[in-house]
């Protein structure tokens, strides 16, 4: 017998409660053993018009499911085929949207149903997960199932950082892909920052001179393919342009939308510090911000746009004399002139994008703690990284919150285990349980200050795992013991898919495995 279906043995003997699924669905009735084969000519079908459920139907066949070329002949009860079911062909994919399903695998034909092709994706993931090959006998292997699953929280992302080191298209494809199996559905993009600037503009083509090189950047055709390559997975993709903070690469193209040179120096290798700003005291500045995010919309399709607005030092405009005579004349102090600033920024995004329909701003909890008397919950939704109780207080200010306390989500805290992450429950820091709508759900955040294309998979993977199950799972699947044997299960399983997940009880995140063993073994 294989190593794997020793390992699936064993365990399925000591938990049978907790199936080798992740992340764990809502409801389900599952055979503690493999009482199902599939027949050689098994195949899925539906009566879906939808492009995007066929292609994934074809690539769940053809390179996820199987394979293995069968050398064996299955016996009866045989699973024929499997009948999915999109009840709503439409394929637009934004917040909210239904990704709920219910799958039967039986003798004959196994039935999947979702009223979106977004549900039908994920039930076809939990269906992939529940074939095994068998090396033994020769051919695949199920179990009678029974399961009823929708999401948690209808936002699980992971933030990636490509101004700190550049990611290339087929990184962030094999990203998307990875993310699909543990059911995430937001990419947050962190495309610019200090450091570089890899989004090329045709409206403002200078802004490629604060690029890394002509081989690292994004051309929007680029960006096109991410956008679609992650909705045919599912997957919404929400671009940041954090400003006024986090800009020094702006200013290699257009130096007068920026301070005095002498302070405001841009940096492709230096920290972030004094992190490069923007200049508040010239409307250039906002005329280019929203040439950009207008251009930004023609290929980032989400209704939600982040624009920062973090860690922000004001010093440089202090050094700058005509920031200077502007705050004077206007009666502002560095606060005051930041929070103009964030007001004009919020009006581009809010209602002078798309021909004025306009976007839905996100920025970071700076914007929160500073300025909560003086913005609206229908202008800004937020993010908060300063420590997880800051959500409750967000929430119940009537704010929509996104949950990324830097502690335990963020995924360059390489000594942060996976239990820490999957223990570290959202709700738990909301006090008025009549707002827990507004907790839109989390993210775990990848900041590339150390991570390029050649470690980002193993430093993401499989502590993300954890965080996707806290936000689709239910609440009370919560127990690290039992999620131990599923999570090194579901690691070896990116593994076999050819995802770098590095050991999932390493000391420290990204190591190699310390010796020869068992996949399953590895810490």
């Amino acid at each position: 017998m294989s190593l794997l279906l020793i390992f699936v043995a064993l365990i399925t003997f000591t938990f049978a409660a907790d199936p080798l699924i992740w992340p764990l669905p809502t409801t389900f009735t599952i055979s503690p053993t493999r009482d199902l084969n599939l027949a050689l000519t098994f195949n899925i079908t539906t009566t879906s018009t939808s492009q995007i459920l066929q292609k994934g139907i074809d690539r769940y066949m053809r390179d996820i499911i199987f394979t293995h070329l069968p050398d064996g002949t299955p016996k009866a009860p045989l699973v024929t085929s499997l009948s999915v079911t999109a009840k709503i062909p439409d394929e637009t994919l934004q917040l909210g949207t239904d990704e709920s399903y219910t799958l039967n695998i039986k003798e004959g034909e196994s039935t999947l149903s979702a009223n979106t092709v977004y549900g039908a994706l994920k039930g076809l993931e939990t269906f992939s997960q529940l074939v095994v090959y068998n090396f033994s006998l020769g051919y695949y292997e199920s179990s009678t199932s029974t399961i009823t699953d929708m999401p948690r929280f209808k936002w699980r992302g992971i933030l990636i950082d490509t101004s700190r080191h550049y990611q290339s298209v087929r990184s962030i494809a094999r990203l998307l892909e990875a993310m699909s199996y543990a059911k995430l559905n937001v990419l947050h993009w962190h495309i610019t920052d200090t450091q570089s600037f890899p989004y090329t503009s045709k409206v403002y083509p200078l802004f490629s001179k604060g690029a890394y090189g002509p081989y690292q950047q994004f051309s929007l055709n680029d960006i096109k393919e991410i956008v679609s390559f992650a909705q045919e997975r599912g997957i919404r993709v929400v671009p940041e342009f954090d400003i006024p903070g986090h800009t020094g690469s702006w200013c290699w193209g257009y130096p007068e939308i920026c301070p005095n040179p002498a302070c405001n120096t841009p940096s492709k290798t230096g920290s972030d510090s004094p992190d490069g700003i923007l200049n508040p005291a010239t409307n250039m500045t906002y005329t280019m911000i929203e040439g950009l995010f207008n251009e930004a919309t023609t290929v980032f399709m989400d209704d939600y746009f982040h624009i920062g607005g973090d860690e922000t030092q004001t010093s440089c405009w202090d050094k700058t004399p005509s920031i200077v005579d502007w705050e004077k004349a206007n009666n502002f102090d560095d606060n005051d002139a930041l929070l103009y600033f964030n007001k004009r920024a919020l009006d581009i995004v809010n209602n002078k994008l798309d021909s004025g329909k306009g976007r839905k701003p996100i920025q970071w909890d700076e914007m929160f703690t500073k300025y909560e008397a003086n913005i609206t919950n229908k202008e800004v939704t937020i993010q908060v990284w300063h420590g997880a109780n800051l959500i409750g207080s967000v929430v119940d200010a009537g704010f929509q919150g996104i949950f990324s306390p830097d502690a335990v989500w963020y995924l360059d805290n390489l000594k942060t285990s996976w239990k820490s992450m999957y223990m570290t429950e959202p709700t738990s820091y909301v006090t008025n349980k009549n707002n827990l709508a507004l907790l839109l759900g989390g993210e775990g955040c990848m900041w590339g200050e150390t991570v390029d294309v050649s470690d980002i998979e193993q430093t993401i993977w499989p502590r993300m795992a954890a965080i996707a199950e806290r936000l689709w799972s239910p609440q009370d699947v919560n127990n690290t013991e039992m999620a131990d044997p599923r999570i090194a299960y579901f690691r070896c399983l990116l593994n076999q898919r050819g995802v770098e997940a590095a050991p999932y009880n390493n000391s420290g995140a990204r190591q190699a495995p310390p010796h020869p063993g068992n996949c399953y073994d590895q810490r």
